[in-house]
Formats: structure tokens, sequence, C-alpha cells
């Protein structure tokens, strides 16, 4: 029986950001009702024109969030922090904000129909080989990001027999409005290829219109209760791979810059001291260095292929390109 419009009111935590901009425009396509939970300084230029509700609050502000939750059907959580100058602030946003929301909807909503979690790669850690992670595999995050985002999954997961509750992990994730994989079009634009040390990094990726159809599919599937999935291309690529093809996306012909390992360490090291005069977070630090030294960032679909029926839809060509378009037409490139 389809679902009824009443019965479909989602709140979206971090409604004004890449992911959660995206999956608001994603729901309201398919009818839902959405309620996003901003911050009243948030930016809300990417909620510009979109029929929604606006719920003001935080997730490590406990009562904020008591309003939020009252009445939603669906509660889908991509708000976090990817950068943090230390792992206590990973923590304390990743970790204890996930569960002061559950807290939240077990004490007032417990009743929902789903409780969405975006999760990240970096909480399974990469792989050891050209073989891919699988949801089955023991985690081993290689970084704080890493470790606060498996964190915030067994919060969700300590809540898993109070009400449906799914977890979703992507790995980078790209597309308009994006400012992290941002960074290598820009490299990509000034001609360079910058690797740590000289063999091949391998990645997978997914463009952002895939990632949020795969979120809204696995929170009406009761096939999805009580699971984690990977969401990212069947493929993945070669960092020279995926350069190259920005490159070609931007007319330019990056070229590789190898630097070693224990000299990245030092120029990371110096520019957490730069920032840190400033207290200002880094670009890059010695932690986040963990992740880029990594040759193996790779993940399988499989399973939510078999169990969803979603695969990623949207080629690497097609989607780097367009992304593209994008940046030039906002003028970011």
């Amino acid at each position: 029986m389809k679902e009824s419009a009443n019965n479909r009111t989602a709140l979206v935590t971090g409604a004004n950001g890449f992911i959660g901009s995206h999956l608001c425009r994603e729901l309201l396509d398919h009818g839902f009702r959405v309620r996003a939970l901003v911050r009243r300084t948030s930016n809300l230029q990417f909620l510009e024109n979109l029929d929604l509700k606006f719920a003001f609050g935080e997730i490590t502000q406990p009562q904020s969030l008591t309003d939020a939750v009252r009445g939603a059907h669906y509660v889908f959580h991509p708000a976090g922090l990817v950068k943090a100058r230390n792992r206590e602030t990973y923590l304390r946003i990743n970790r204890d904000g996930t569960r002061n929301l559950v807290e939240a909807v077990l004490n007032t909503n417990p009743d929902i129909k789903r409780f969405v979690h975006l999760s990240s790669q970096a909480a399974a850690g990469p792989s050891r080989s050209m073989t891919a992670v699988l949801e089955s595999d023991r985690p081993s995050p290689v970084s704080f990001y890493g470790e606060s985002k498996l964190a915030s999954e067994n919060e969700v997961l300590k809540y898993k027999d109070k009400f449906p509750v799914t977890i979703i992990r992507p790995p980078a994730v790209y597309g308009p409005q994006d400012i992290d994989v941002y960074k290598f079009f820009r490299l990509a634009k000034a001609g360079i290829n910058p690797s740590i040390g000289i063999t091949p990094t391998y990645v997978s990726i997914v463009h952002v219109h895939d990632l949020v159809k795969c979120i809204r599919i696995a929170a009406q599937s009761d096939k999805a209760v009580g699971e984690t999935f990977f969401a990212c291309n069947r493929e993945w690529y070669s960092m020279d791979t995926l350069i190259r093809i920005i490159g070609k996306a931007v007319n330019t012909q990056p070229i590789k810059i190898a630097i070693p390992l224990p000299i990245a360490k030092c120029i990371a090291f110096l520019i957490e001291l730069i920032y840190g005069l400033n207290n200002t977070i880094p670009p890059v630090s010695r932690d986040k260095l963990k992740e880029l030294a990594q040759k193996y960032w790779i993940c399988s679909a499989e399973k939510a292929e078999r169990v969803l029926g979603w695969s990623a839809s949207i080629s690497i060509e097609e989607g780097l390109y367009s992304t593209a378009d994008w940046y030039k037409e906002k003028r970011w490139l």
C-alpha cells in the first residue's frame, strides 16, 4: 500500500550542509514533508526556495532537539564534523551529538518509522589490498574522524531494539556544493596532481545525487532495518585517473607531484603550528594525513545493490564533468 504523505514527515539534521541540502531536495521530490534542523546562525543559501519548515537547534544542545524530533516519522542524521583540531572535538560533535539525537527520539518520538544515520567509510577504515571492504569486516578506523564516526554508529546501534535504525557509509562524496573534493578540482585547475608517496592510491566515490537516493530508499525498506550499507559506485578508481578526468573537465593536464610521507608529515606539522596561532582548523593535519596516506580507500556496494535494489547510476565521467560545470557556473573555478 502506498504510504500517505501525511505519514512522511522527515527531520533532516545539518540540512543546510552539502549532503543535507541535497537530501532535503530528494525527500521533497518524493512527497515527504521536510523539517530542516539548522542553527540560527546557519547559512541557508542552499535551502532557498525549498518548501520546507525550519527547526532551530543543535545536536550538542539536547534541549533544542525535543521539538525538532516530535511528530517526525523519519529522522535523517547527516549532521557531523569532518574537520576538527583534536579528537575530543570530533567525539563531542559526532558521538555525543548523535547520542543526544537518539535519546531525544527515544524520549519524545519512539514510534518513528526509521532513524537513518549517515556515517562514513572512515568508520570502517581502508582496505589493506585491492579487495574492497565489506560491511561485515571488522572496523579499523585510522583517524580521529573515523573513530568518532564509528563511535556515532555504536550510539545508534544501542537503540536498534527501541526503534528501527539504518546506517549508511558513503566513501568520498562529490557533486554540486561540495567543498572537500572541490579542493582536487582547484589543484587540477592549477595543473597539480599531488600524492603521498609514489605508489598509486585507489578510492571509492559516489555522487551526492546517488547517495541521497540510496538514503531515501534505505529509509523506506523493511529489509534495511538494523543494517549498515556502503553507498558507492560499483567501480573504484585510482586517484591519478580521477585527477586526469578532472583535468580534462577544467581544460588542464595536471602534473603529478609525489611527496614522501616523512616530508608530508613535516609539512602538516608546520601547517598545524601556523593555524594554531590563530586558533583555526588547519586544512591538513598529521591526523588527516593518516587517511591521505592510505592506498586502498575502497568499499563494496554489493550489499546495497542486493538488499535495497539500489545502484549508483551516475558515471564518474558524467559526474565529474557536471560538477566542474557547476563550479564554473558559480565561479568557484
